[in-house]
Order: structure tokens, then sequence, then C-alpha cells
């Protein structure tokens, strides 16, 4: 606490420096600096983006919605759909009090979602090849393990920089072929004070999201061109996202012809958050990894075509529904921890540790996984009021074999 002199304004230190007079919040230039950071990678979806970062360079602008329908295109569907969020909600009379406090909290989803995403892409590529990983390792994997049993909702955004930067360590340690090899310009950015700043921001904005904290509109909306600026300058070391492809393997089935070898038919939707993402039919000789969320390298893939297994860091809880559609149900790994004393994240406690994910379509909404009670496990999210009838409909499917699966990934990532 100080004293300033009568003619200048007080700010929180929170608050840029170069402050941004507007009446409501634009993502035009927000969208063209996101897409321009996309020039130096490839991705093997589409090339639309590249012709519309010609058109910017160009003619100096292009629409909103052409932006983000190329940027959607490329996209991871992690990603993807928070960007559609973002600019998909319009500000009207009837959500007004709330629209701020959502958009920054998108803002900030975003954020994470990159760091969680690139973790992910690391992670999983240790716990793929989990016999290689070398004894000296294990001073780093305790970090890890750490870092795993806590509430990403509510802990520092900082943490990911050291699990990141010791995930790729313990790769590098123990021979595992990286097959994210453009991750060494996140490393940099997260040494950054531009990372370090982008931290502290979102991290305040989590906090207030939490505890329902609104505010004034024009403070609000200084705040969101503050994210703004934020997302697009980490953005820059992000690109290498668009250089996979995610999808998720619903179910397999096994063909029998006459006379002709048995044959595994796949049911496998692309994950992007395009309206026209699709689900497509495969039939190989060889099954795929059922119920997985699966990264490749190229779109043009198949049972024998390399993979990286994303299980248990984005889970599709379609695939345990009694009756699999063909709707999109992410949701990202945020812990295995007891919420019953540490973390205000329900009203009905689980006196022990249970895994918890969040849904990416709306994050407000939060799935549990007792192991411990698997057999009665069910897709409704913690705290949602239903009658008994509804929630028997919409019991776990193969309840016990995802729980033999997080038993595995509890063994060496959370309890070794």
């Amino acid at each position: 606490l100080y004293i300033k002199d009568d003619s200048e304004d007080y700010y929180l230190p929170m608050r840029s420096s170069t402050q941004i007079r507007a009446d409501s919040v634009s993502h035009s230039i927000f969208l063209q600096k996101m897409i321009l950071s996309l020039n130096a990678y490839s991705s093997p979806l589409s090339k639309d983006y590249k012709k519309t970062i010609t058109e910017i360079e160009d003619m100096g602008s292009v629409s909103d919605k052409t932006i983000i329908s190329d940027l959607l295109k490329v996209l991871p569907y992690p990603l993807g759909i928070r960007l559609r969020q973002i600019n998909g909600i319009a500000l009207t009379e009837d959500n007004a009090d709330d629209y701020y406090r959502q958009l920054l909290y998108d803002y900030a989803f975003f954020f994470e979602t990159q760091l969680h995403y690139t973790a992910t892409l690391l992670l999983s590529q240790i716990w793929q090849n989990k016999n290689m990983v070398a004894p000296q390792s294990a001073e780093k994997l305790n970090f890890i393990r750490q870092f795993m049993t806590q509430n990403r909702l509510t802990n520092t955004l900082a943490d990911y920089a050291s699990v990141i930067h010791l995930a790729h360590e313990t790769i590098q340690i123990s021979g595992i072929e990286n097959v994210t090899p453009k991750v060494e310009e996140v490393l940099d950015y997260l040494e950054s004070e531009a990372f370090e700043s982008a931290c502290a921001f979102f991290d305040v904005q989590k906090s207030y999201y939490w505890r329902q904290v609104r505010f004034m509109e024009s403070e609000a909306i200084e705040h969101c061109y503050t994210a703004q600026g934020h997302l697009t300058e980490g953005f820059k070391s992000f690109g290498f996202v668009i250089e996979n492809v995610l999808a998720s393997v619903r179910g397999i089935n096994v063909i029998n012809f006459r006379h002709v070898d048995k044959v595994f038919a796949s049911s496998v939707s692309q994950l992007i958050a395009n309206e026209d993402g699709g689900t497509r039919q495969q039939r190989d000789l060889n099954p795929m990894e059922n119920k997985s969320v699966l990264c490749f390298a190229s779109s043009d893939f198949d049972a024998s075509t390399a993979s990286l297994n994303l299980l248990p860091f984005f889970i599709d809880r379609n695939v345990f529904a009694k009756q699999a559609g063909t709707e999109v149900d992410l949701y990202q790994f945020i812990g295995f921890f007891n919420d019953a004393m540490t973390n205000d994240l329900s009203v009905k406690k689980v006196n022990n540790p249970c895994f918890y994910f969040v849904s990416l379509k709306n994050p407000e909404k939060i799935w549990r996984f007792n192991e411990q009670e698997a057999i009665q496990a069910d897709l409704t999210h913690i705290d949602e009021i239903v009658d008994e009838t509804r929630r028997q409909n919409h019991l776990l499917a193969n309840a016990g074999e995802l729980k033999a699966y997080l038993t595995k990934f509890k063994e060496f990532f959370i309890k070794q």
C-alpha cells in the first residue's frame, strides 16, 4: 500500500501498462496473428490456411469467418473447440452478466490446453515406451507423479514448464524417438518472461472464474485484449500442433467372411472441431487400439500406421457409452487426487483418490472415475442431480476394461 499523486489513477499490477479503450471485444487482429503464426508449419489435413495467409499478406485482411474456418480444419480438437467457443458466443442482454467471465476463462483454458497438449505428446511417449525409461530418470518422474496428483484446474500453470522439460529430458536420456521434434521451440518459450507473465495473468483469471468473480465491463474488455496478446505471443511456439492428426477409435468388430481371412472393422472419428470432422469405417487385417485417442503424423492412416496413444490424458467418453454415437465427447485428464479435504471441486465428496476429467466442450462439467466403485460408474458429472433411472441408463459400458487400463497407468505414473 502506498500513496500516489491525486492526478494519477491506481491500477492493479496485473493490468497492462498499455491501456486499451474499447466498447466491445473484437477478435479480428487476434485471429490474423494466430493464423500467421502457422506459416512455418505444414498440416496433413488442409492447405487452405496457407492461401488465407497469402491473402492477408497481399490484401491486409480477410474475414474472421474465413480465418476461423481454416483454423478449425487444422487445429486438433482440444484447441479447436476452445477457439470455436471463444468466437462462437455473442454478447447479448441475456448473457451479459457471464459473457466476459466465460470468455476470459476460455482464453485461460486455451492457454492451458496448449501446455496440456504439449505435455501429453511427451508423456504419452514415455507411457507408450515405459520399458525403455532409463533408471536415472526416476527422480524426474517423481515430479511428474506429483504433478498428476494435483488438481490442474486450480494449480499454477507454471508447473507445466517443469513437467514438459522433465518429460523431454526423460525421452532423450532413455533413447526414445521423439515424434514431436519441434517441441524445442516450446522449451525456449517456457524459459521466457512472456511465459511467466502469461501464467501469472491466466492463473488469476482461472481463480476468478471458479470464485464467480465478475469485472466491470470496461475492465473486462481490457483483460480480454491482454489475454489475446498473451495467446498470440505464445501460439508462435505451439504451431507444431497442426502437424499431427488426432482420431478416436470408437469400436472394433471382427468380420469373418467365408473362405476369407479375418478382417477387423474399425469405427474411427477424426478429432477436429469443424462440423464435418466425420466418422469413417476402416477395414484392415490388423486391429487398431480400441477405445483410444490416437495421434498420427498423416491423415491417411490405417492400423499399421505408427501412432501415439493419448489415453488417458485425453479420453473420448462416448466409446464407453452403451450405445456409442458419432458425437465427440472428449475430456481432458486433470489429475488423480482426493477432493475430500484439499479441493473445492465438488459438493458430494469421495473419500479416496479418483481420476478427474474436465469436458473440453463445457469446462464447468467435470467427470470423476472412482475405480473402487467401477462396477457402478456412470457418465454423469460430479454434483449433477439425476434420478436413478437416468443414472442406470448412463452406466459405463466396459468399466472394468477402463479400470484395468487406468490401474496400469497409475502403477507407472502415480504410485510407483
